[in-house]
């Protein structure tokens, strides 16, 4: 049965790929996907049925798999000029191998089954740390776009790449 959230996760990025491609929001999907993944690991962690517990993947495992890809765009997209999404490009998808590494171990030997109750706490604090991440980023591209919009059409020397007036962050 490990097919049907997985399932989910697939139905879910196609939604979330197309309204981030239609509308600009790849800010605002960031922060609800991860509620929703925050949501399906507190529901994990405090059911003792295995039945919710089941049913909580079909929150988490969506919201993880929803997430990456536009937390991905919505880094390439706001950062400029191209030496500086390279890196930041890169430094993403170390921090990304660097959480399926630690997760392994915390679903693994470091948690014991069924419950995984160290693991799934470290998930929790990393969904509320992407919940609250994406927050201040998409607050701060906004307040930084509301600055740009004032400094239209002034020669502004030494800001270029993603600091230069005509460029806009993507929310």
């Amino acid at each position: 049965m490990s097919v049907p959230p997985f399932a989910t996760a697939f139905a879910l990025s196609v939604v979330t790929a197309y309204l981030c491609d239609r509308f600009p929001v790849r800010g605002l999907v960031c922060i609800v996907t991860s509620i929703i993944t925050l949501i399906g690991f507190i529901i994990f962690l405090t059911s003792s049925s295995a039945h919710i517990r089941y049913g909580s993947l079909f929150l988490s495992i969506p919201g993880v798999y929803a997430n990456t890809p536009t937390l991905a765009s919505w880094n390439s997209t706001n950062s400029a000029p191209h030496v500086r999404r390279a890196t930041a490009i890169a430094i993403a998808f170390i921090l990304s191998s660097v959480g399926g590494i630690l997760s392994t171990w915390l679903m693994g030997s470091l948690s014991t089954a069924p419950k995984y109750v160290l693991g799934t706490r470290v998930m929790v604090a990393f969904s509320c740390g992407m919940s609250v991440g994406s927050a201040l980023c998409l607050g701060y591209f906004m307040l930084m776009n509301k600055k740009k919009r004032k400094m239209q059409g002034q020669d502004v020397k030494g800001m270029d790449g993603d600091l230069a007036p005509s460029f806009v962050y993507l929310l």
